[in-house]
């Protein structure tokens, strides 16, 4: 339980992420954090479940360690630390194959609880991941659900199959790398006017842009 102290490390990953230095790494620690919370989780679980082992009112033999391997309980604190981290996360993953069981009634009890909270985590660590993922290839979503929007409209119109297929390659073609995607007005407008003529420097404006000013 030592390692409670490692819950420092989130104190330390969350500055790292608000200095400027490392805004480029930042969804990278994100997904670090989650990972940690998932692995970190796993091994209070499997300490806690080891904890409940009751030698003195069970005996050695009567055990979820016992049950799963006999040699195991006479083995060192490592070789059951594993074990128990192990079953625990199998369990946060809410995979559970099922070879490591409770045996005793607070077992049974413990299990039911981390079941339940396991999925918690595991729901939680994987949906920052899959968000965070997802928004790396933010322009690319975006295409993705213009062009779904326009098949379900073609096919709402009864288009042909043929001229469908022409409006997809010009989505393509003109479409997935166009300035539209990125809302680059809003962005531009958040922003000083000096800054803004300082970046507009560094690219050729779209000619629309030019005709509105």
């Amino acid at each position: 339980l030592k390692l409670i102290r490692t819950l420092k490390l989130m104190e330390v990953l969350n500055r790292m992420q608000e200095k400027e230095g490392f805004a480029t790494m930042k969804k990278f620690l994100q997904i670090f954090k989650s990972i940690f919370v998932m692995l970190y989780s796993a091994h209070l679980i499997g300490c806690i479940f080891t904890m409940l082992i009751d030698e003195e009112r069970y005996g050695g033999g009567v055990s979820w360690l016992a049950a799963y391997d006999p040699e195991l309980p006479s083995q060192d604190n490592w070789q059951r630390y594993i074990a128990a981290l192990y079953w625990a996360t199998v369990t946060v993953s809410t995979i559970g194959y099922g070879d490591i069981i409770p045996v005793t009634h607070i077992e049974r009890e413990y299990a039911c609880v981390m079941n339940i909270f396991g999925a918690c985590v595991f729901a939680y660590g994987m949906g920052n991941i899959t968000s965070l993922i997802s928004g790396t290839f933010g322009s690319s979503v975006r295409f993705d659900s213009i062009l779904a929007s326009m098949a379900e409209w073609m096919d709402y119109r009864k288009v042909p199959k043929d001229v469908q297929g022409l409006v997809k390659r010009h989505l393509y073609s003109c479409f997935r790398r166009s300035n539209s995607l990125y809302e680059e007005k809003k962005i531009l407008a958040t922003m000083p006017p000096e800054l803004t003529r300082t970046l507009l420097s560094h690219f050729q404006l779209p000619s629309d842009w030019k005709q509105e000013g």
